[in-house]
């Protein structure tokens, strides 16, 4: 594992090809008893390193932002995990006070895709972020094949 996160392993990053990918930790949201310090550390790891990942330099040499976690954010399962609520945990961040949430902080520094674990199905979703969706219009921009030309427009949303 690469060395540059909190040396535990619970969350780093690294450069493979074209793609700056970062690994983050969703259980910090859940397992309280293990102190708050964790989910501040990880925050602030996290957009120290999205700061380093979107820098003009970086961003050229790795186009492509992609996010690693296992409680998602969004899921459309019938059952009552976290990800079916509309502040579920890692999206909106900790309960009644809505501090150190993701998925602002994904869309502010255009993370362009967004990989999750935890519910065992397959969803795929239109671009998403701040509980909007894109229009069929920007879906049919064919991202894939805009791979050298993709500074696109504003805002945008991860898939």
């Amino acid at each position: 594992m690469p060395s540059n996160g909190d040396g535990e392993n619970l969350w780093y990053s690294y450069n493979f090809g074209l793609a700056h990918i970062i690994s983050f930790s969703t259980e910090v949201y859940f397992w309280w008893e293990y102190g708050f310090a964790q989910i501040v550390n990880q925050y602030r790891w996290l957009e120290q390193d999205l700061i380093w990942a979107t820098a003009s330099e970086n961003r050229t040499k790795y186009p492509w932002i992609i996010t690693m976690g296992h409680q998602p954010m969004y899921c459309s399962n019938a059952n009552q995990d976290d990800c079916t609520f509309y502040d579920s945990r890692p999206r909106s961040g900790l309960p009644y006070i809505h501090t150190f949430g993701l998925e602002k902080m994904f869309y502010d520094y255009g993370v362009d895709l967004e990989l999750w674990a935890h519910e065992h199905s397959y969803e795929r979703y239109f671009e998403i972020g701040l509980y909007t969706f894109a229009d069929l219009c920007n879906l049919l921009y064919l991202r894939g094949i805009m791979l050298l030309k993709r500074r696109r427009r504003r805002p945008r949303l991860a898939v």
